[in-house]
């Protein structure tokens, strides 16, 4: 087995394989590698589910056997179930005692990992084009010279849970009657750096936008000169007004990109890092969910927002072989 790849690159032949559908031969040649490579790690993986091989043996595993398939039963099952609880499940199902911490473990290496629900949208002809268009006009940016920005609302509702949803857009009549507190907060991320988060109280437009992106990164203009700026197309981001204050500062807008596209948006990865982070705590004040949300804002490593940066790339390549079209990231 190859071992000249890196673990992103071996993913990387998985996802353009499974998710993508390219051939081997197409691979190696986007990867630039041996078509025999490919096919390596395409088997090791559907024999494994994994893209490495296990070298020794190590102790013994404890999940293993009949043990296993009820893991994984339990694992399909309740996809939503905490680490101790499927530890409660499986001793009951076999009688094992297995700990939390082993059973996080062992997910992971059964290729199980945390996604969160999105909002499914609908792309025309025209928003595919343009993306397109972008993506192919970007393919080879590196985006460390890139401020992310984005408006988000975090709302609690009665049971506690945190659903991440757009400002300005109406919460689903399920839950409607049932909010409890919601936080509008307004930041920016860049490779290097993030800006101050702020707080947005009542509606917005392009006086309180330029408002908010003033004591967003005045604290960093020396950082972010030369910059190009992302925002989701708003009409309230896009105004003379907005433009003429950034050029003064050495930023620049990025006006060409796309709409219905926030998965190019680097930010967007760190609000759903932000809503795991206040989803394990039990809010029960107002008070409460706007310290948890500033408190996730300063927590998050730096490592994590290169990582969502970098992946901008990966995105790109996507978009461009669905031709535009919505992609599954």
């Amino acid at each position: 087995m190859p071992a000249h790849l890196s673990i992103e690159q071996r993913w990387r032949i998985i996802g353009l394989h499974f998710d993508c559908h390219l051939s081997s031969r197409e691979i190696a040649r986007k990867l630039q590698c041996s078509t025999t490579t490919v096919t390596q790690i395409i088997n090791l993986f559907k024999e494994t589910k994994n893209v490495l091989e296990r070298q020794g043996r190590g102790r013994p595993a404890i999940i293993q056997g009949a043990v296993r398939r009820q893991f994984r039963q339990i694992l399909s099952r309740y996809p939503t179930s905490t680490s101790r609880s499927i530890s409660t499940r499986l001793q009951s199902r076999t009688g094992k005692v297995v700990s939390a911490r082993t059973i996080r473990r062992v997910r992971r290496k059964e290729n199980y990992h945390p996604v969160y629900p999105k909002v499914q949208w609908t792309i025309n002809e025209a928003q595919a084009i343009s993306r397109f268009r972008y993506a192919s006009a970007h393919e080879t940016d590196t985006w460390q010279n890139v401020l992310f920005t984005d408006e988000k609302k975090f709302v609690i509702d009665q049971s506690g849970t945190v659903f991440w949803i757009p400002i300005g857009a109406r919460c689903p009549k399920a839950y409607v009657n049932q909010v409890k507190f919601y936080v509008n907060v307004f930041g920016g991320v860049w490779y290097y750096g993030k800006s101050n988060l702020v707080f947005i109280h009542g509606s917005s437009n392009s006086t309180t936008y330029l408002q908010h992106i003033q004591l967003a990164i005045n604290d960093y203009l020396k950082d972010l000169r030369h910059h190009l700026l992302i925002h989701d197309r708003t009409t309230w981001s896009h105004t003379h007004v907005v433009h003429d204050w950034l050029t003064k500062k050495y930023i620049t807008c990025l006006d060409d990109y796309p709409s219905v596209s926030p998965e190019l948006n680097a930010i967007e990865s760190v609000w759903g890092w932000m809503k795991n982070f206040i989803q394990s705590h039990n809010i029960r004040t107002q008070q409460q969910l706007e310290r948890l949300v500033l408190k996730a804002w300063q927590q998050i490593p730096l490592s994590i927002i290169q990582k969502y940066i970098d992946h901008i790339r990966v995105i790109i390549q996507k978009i461009i072989i669905a031709d535009g079209w919505d992609i599954d990231d």
